[in-house]
């Protein structure tokens, strides 16, 4: 019996592990970004779209994922399934971009979009980019809102996805994505 609890421990051990980002920069591949409260940052077999992805009560509640350099001609979210995902063009306009995130986001969630806002302009540390609003429905049947912002920069596209439970977690969350928007800096 001790030897079994020992290899249990030990498996959990070697298993990835909710980390703390504290309030200071970092990095993730070619963006910076300075979160104004501290998040956890998800073990990457959990996150979202083998991207980082951060939250703060939780995943099925709330997540903040960073989608960045993307390249020309791949997807933005990478397919572990035979499905295939729509690709990111470098000459997409903003309207193009938020169909294909709206796109792959409802295949990843297995989910339906219920509400489309409005794209407009977004600063996102000193360069302009594009922001959006959605709802959406999962299986589980629990209605997200989405909030997406990006910038297409030396050909690459990078992006922040927040999704929160639309009671409370989203309202609770969005003003503290909103104000990581002003401190990311593109390389």
């Amino acid at each position: 019996m001790r030897f079994m609890l020992c290899i249990i421990l030990l498996m959990l051990g070697g298993c990835d592990q909710y980390s703390t980002i504290k309030e200071a920069p970092t990095n993730i591949k070619n963006i910076t970004v300075t979160p104004g409260q501290q998040w956890n940052k998800v073990p990457a077999i959990a996150s979202f779209g083998g991207v980082e992805t951060w939250t703060i009560d939780g995943t099925s509640l709330d997540s903040v994922a960073f989608f960045a350099g993307i390249q020309d001609g791949k997807p933005i979210i990478k397919s572990t399934k035979k499905e295939e995902y729509p690709v990111f063009k470098a000459d997409m306009l903003p309207n193009d971009l938020v169909e294909l995130v709206e796109s792959s986001l409802a295949k990843h969630y297995e989910a339906r979009v219920t509400k489309s806002g409005t794209l407009q302009p977004v600063t996102m540390g000193t360069e302009q980019g594009f922001q959006y609003e959605f709802e959406f429905i999962t299986p589980d049947d629990l209605t997200r809102k989405g909030f997406i912002a990006g910038i297409v920069k030396n050909g690459l596209l990078n992006l922040i996805f927040f999704q929160g439970a639309r009671l409370y977690y989203y309202e609770h969350h969005i003003d503290s994505v909103r104000d990581m928007l002003a401190t990311i800096r593109v390389e």
